[in-house]
């Protein structure tokens, strides 16, 4: 008898015993990872070198800063942080001088192995130093709750971007009815595929489609055009419904720097499928410096219903060696049509 209470008094603290190995004071856990800034974004900093801003880091384990711009400089106390004690740190930011026209940002991220925090930081541009992205439309990321909108009834796909924002649009066809081009956004039709870009920046989202009528065109006019400017790129995604490879012959590129004569550009097809896909395109022409002012864009579908037309971009190259320069007295009279409002 005495045995057995001996047995079961064992077995009781054995019991206790064990649990109590299991457990563990929560106080004494690893801290989980922290890391934040105090403050999402910094003042746009000046296109000139030599300004810094600061930002507090606090973090309880190693860290990192990761950012693909080359153009911004960091200083801090870079002693390891010991893992589990809240640590804040400066961070000072430089911005390298801007050499060109055109303003520029990033996000920096701050990270540890587990979580990050980002910092969004813009400077801006030289306005004396000619841009390399004069005019981008991505035509924007969704419709607005519309189906399938004419151009003229929604502006969800005006969303420029590089130095020319304040443009004109037209449209154009030979047919009574002038409203045929219309904003599209379909997953199966859009410039990326399944999630997977048809061509090198492709935005996806948003793009125009050339409709009903007789030869419809779209065109983008008065995009300013620096006076130290020497040449111009034109590039942009179209999807061509029927033939494989894209027919140039139907889908031409005119560009004018008046609006009335109308120069034809050959541009090159960058990338081909043999099936019905998105192609990219461009094409560039040179000229005398300040020779113009205002630069007209114009894409003319010479079949109806078979055309749709994404990222259209307007850059240059200020690298580039000088080529022939275009001849605008070889241009023709080509009607600019309707003003989009």
């Amino acid at each position: 008898m005495v045995m057995n209470r001996f047995c079961l008094l064992f077995s009781a603290l054995l019991f206790c015993t064990v649990v109590s190995s299991c457990y563990r004071d929560p106080q004494v856990q690893p801290e989980l990872p922290v890391i934040s800034i105090d403050k999402s974004s910094l003042q746009k900093f000046s296109y000139e070198a030599g300004a810094s801003q600061e930002v507090l880091l606090t973090v309880n384990r190693e860290w990192s800063i990761e950012c693909d711009a080359d153009w911004l400089a960091f200083d801090y106390d870079d002693t390891p942080v010991e893992a589990g004690v809240m640590t804040t740190i400066p961070v000072s930011i430089t911005a390298l001088t801007n050499p060109v026209g055109n303003t520029r940002s990033t996000y920096v991220r701050f990270k540890t192995s587990a979580v990050y925090a980002d910092l969004f930081v813009e400077q801006d541009m030289n306005a004396e130093l000619p841009p390399t992205v004069v005019y981008y439309n991505g035509f924007g990321a969704d419709l607005g709750g519309k189906d399938n909108p004419l151009v003229g009834d929604t502006g969800v796909w005006r969303a420029e971007e590089g130095v020319a924002t304040e443009v004109k649009y037209y449209q154009y066809d030979t047919s009574t009815d002038a409203d045929y081009v219309s904003v599209r956004n379909s997953d199966t039709s859009n410039s990326i595929d399944n999630m997977t870009p048809c061509y090198v920046g492709a935005s996806g989202n948003n793009h125009i489609f050339f409709g009903k009528g007789g030869g419809p065109a779209f065109t983008v006019a008065e995009i300013d055009v620096h006076s130290k400017l020497s040449m111009l790129e034109v590039s942009f995604g179209v999807f061509n419904i029927d033939n494989v490879p894209l027919d140039k012959n139907k889908f031409k590129l005119f560009v004018s720097k008046d609006g009335e004569k109308w120069v034809a550009l050959d541009y090159k097809v960058l990338s081909e499928y043999e099936e019905p896909k998105w192609n990219l395109c461009e094409a560039e022409f040179y000229f005398e410096e300040g020779s113009f002012e205002k630069l007209y864009v114009m894409l003319d579908a010479e079949l109806e219903s078979k055309f749709r037309m994404d990222d259209l971009k307007v850059s240059s190259d200020l690298e580039a060696e000088a080529k022939e320069h275009i001849d605008w007295s070889s241009g023709v009279a080509k009607p600019i049509g309707d003003i989009i409002d």
